[in-house]
């Protein structure tokens, strides 16, 4: 049951309260989800035929109303050790906001949180690649963190190394402790 970090993780429907999207295209961005986070090889995806049979016997209704109690309560129906949450929102006439966040069962926290704003439905592909990079540089790098043998400097290198950053550009990344979380937190913006 174990794969790179032993993380089993549901993904649950993407909820649009306002209604943003129709429901099948919902479906849709849910499963794109599932398939972006099992090619990242940091997570067990448990199959949605057993999280939906769960929901029906149960009677569970996850639409985002009754709070983190709820989704603690269902991953500890499924026995997972994390839970996947996404939400599309309208946030103003032009923009939708794409929130995620990974709930850790055991310790009842938000383990990975982030947004990324889009002027239009149609970027939201290119939002789902940047959290699927996101979530890949926090997870990928909280495990090297977390196995020691390396200190803040060289993390701090390797993770812009993986998100393709030059070795002279590292450097004087490095020395003037810049996070890439924050750059590519900022350059969001640029993007979409």
């Amino acid at each position: 049951t174990d794969t790179e970090t032993g993380n089993q993780i549901a993904v649950l429907d993407v909820i649009s309260a306002s209604a943003v999207m129709e429901p099948g295209q919902l479906a849709i961005l849910t499963d794109i989800f599932r398939t972006e986070l099992f090619k990242l090889n940091l997570f067990q995806i448990l199959d949605r035929s057993y999280l939906d049979k769960i929901l029906e016997e149960h009677k569970l209704i996850l639409s985002g109303v009754g709070g983190e109690a709820k989704l603690l309560r269902f991953g500890q129906l499924l026995a997972v050790e994390k839970l996947f949450v996404c939400t599309i929102e309208k946030f103003s006439d032009k923009l939708l906001a794409v929130n995620v966040r990974i709930i850790d069962i055991d310790s009842s926290t938000v383990d990975f949180t982030d947004n990324v704003f889009i002027k239009e439905e149609g970027l939201v592909f290119d939002a789902i690649k940047e959290i699927t990079k996101n979530i890949e540089l926090a997870y990928k790098f909280k495990k090297t963190s977390s196995e020691g043998g390396q200190n803040d400097d060289e993390l701090n290198a390797a993770q812009w190394k993986f998100i393709g950053a030059k070795e002279d550009e590292i450097k004087l990344l490095v020395e003037n402790n810049i996070s890439p979380e924050k750059y590519l937190e900022l350059r969001q913006y640029d993007i979409y």
